[in-house]
């Protein structure tokens, strides 16, 4: 029986692929910035949306994929597009109001932290251990230098952005 084994190490086709996913991610928050300045946050999002939206149906029918036609699939799924992508796309737009697109971007990194602390609340299997308490202080501790100590003391000012 054949055995696969994984390296860590990463190609510089992968290297490459983080610095382009790096640059699509960050740059979006640069852009809604400049959108802000003629566009409401509701109408970024839906351009945002929208726009993947069209691309991803393009997709769809170019590869002639299945399209599913029962209802409850496509409940769920509307569920989880406006709790994934409509509702945090607009709240990003209206925060970004607020606070820089800079500063948007670094506290949007605290997401996966997010996602540990709240999976050891909600879930059985994925629990806090000495390891993941140390990933997400250093995460935190990390993203708190990359905003610098004089955010925090304004942290009020703007904390619901």
């Amino acid at each position: 029986m054949a055995t696969k084994t994984s390296t860590l190490r990463m190609t510089p086709l992968e290297w490459g692929l983080i610095g382009i996913l790096s640059v699509l991610w960050g740059g979006a928050f640069f852009l809604i910035e400049i959108a802000l300045r003629d566009l409401p946050p509701f109408t970024i999002m839906v351009f945002r949306v929208g726009g993947a939206a069209l691309f991803l149906w393009m997709i769809v029918l170019i590869r002639g994929t299945e399209i599913p036609k029962g209802l409850d699939l496509w409940g769920v799924l509307t569920i989880m597009a406006v709790f994934n992508s409509a509702l945090p796309f607009s709240l990003i737009g209206w925060g970004q109001i607020q606070i820089t697109s800079g500063l948007a971007s670094i506290l949007i990194a605290m997401t996966p932290l997010f996602a540990v602390i709240t999976a050891h609340f909600f879930t059985d299997e994925e629990g806090f251990t000495p390891i993941k308490e140390l990933g997400v202080l250093s995460g935190i501790i990390g993203i708190v230098v990359m905003i610098g100590p004089e955010f925090l003391r304004d942290l009020g000012a703007n904390v619901f952005a």
